[in-house]
């Protein structure tokens, strides 16, 4: 319940940009005390700034929370991390797509290839919908409109993917942390990329630098179940070096 309360506060955030301890907790049916120990937990992990009598909108300048331009954020990183990306495609594979800006940088650099494509991002399916080099699937199911982003969530989207079997899935995440793993800040987002990690023979998240030590709400995979991450070099070099010696997981950083 906690993750979902978490979820809801997120979302009215998103929406208001301010949210009142009372209304949350009639609207949740919790105490006014559960609602400030919530507030409390999520600005300890900086998802808000808390306020007499409830919360605000915690904007911080590298784009973790979620903000309606995040695509124009770090573009030439995204960008060089896409075109690192698809060279790890080869013609005949079978690839899932994550929803994200950064995957959605992937979708340039493999137009032209012979490849099978299953995504549930509305935006790079209509971005690969006239590439005829490209058998594309869409997976369906609920669509979640965040911000800029446009994915489709839910059971029928986790029963899609749960059908199908890719040689490489490429996974985006809100937040990458050596010891709290891959985080995203939607509990339905997360359970669809569960699902893609666990449909792929190769996992690659790609995630530019500012999404490294990050915490975000809803944790989707641990470092032990990704092959590969691709970030750019503002990076920490510490950090990578400790995720490939101590994670076990090969890095690039272009």
């Amino acid at each position: 319940m906690l993750i979902k309360r978490m979820q809801l506060i997120c979302d009215k955030l998103e929406e208001d940009g301010s949210v009142g301890i009372r209304p949350l907790s009639e609207e949740l049916g919790v105490t006014e005390k559960t609602i400030r120990q919530d507030l409390i937990k999520m600005e300890n992990m900086g998802l808000l700034d808390r306020v007499r009598g409830g919360a605000v909108a915690k904007r911080t300048t590298n784009g973790i929370f979620p903000s309606n331009d995040r695509r124009k954020h770090h573009t030439d990183e995204k960008r060089r991390i896409g075109r690192a990306a698809a060279q790890l495609i080869k013609d005949g594979d079978i690839v899932i797509i994550d929803n994200g800006t950064t995957t959605q940088a992937l979708v340039e650099f493999i137009k032209n290839k012979r490849i099978i494509v299953i995504t549930n991002d509305l935006i790079i399916a209509n971005a690969l919908k006239d590439c005829p080099s490209i058998t594309l699937y869409s997976t369906g199911g609920k669509l979640r409109r965040d911000a800029d982003n446009y994915s489709f969530v839910g059971q029928d989207t986790i029963h899609t993917i749960q059908q199908k079997n890719a040689c490489i899935a490429f996974i985006g995440t809100s937040a990458f942390s050596f010891e709290q793993g891959l985080m995203t800040f939607s509990e339905e987002e997360a359970e669809v990329k569960r699902a893609i990690i666990h449909a792929a023979v190769q996992k690659v998240c790609l995630a530019d630098s500012t999404k490294l030590g990050e915490i975000a709400l809803a944790c989707f995979a641990a470092i032990s179940d990704i092959d590969v991450l691709i970030t750019d070099t503002g990076a920490n070099s510490k950090e990578l070096e400790k995720l490939e010696k101590e994670g076990g997981i090969q890095v690039l950083a272009v």
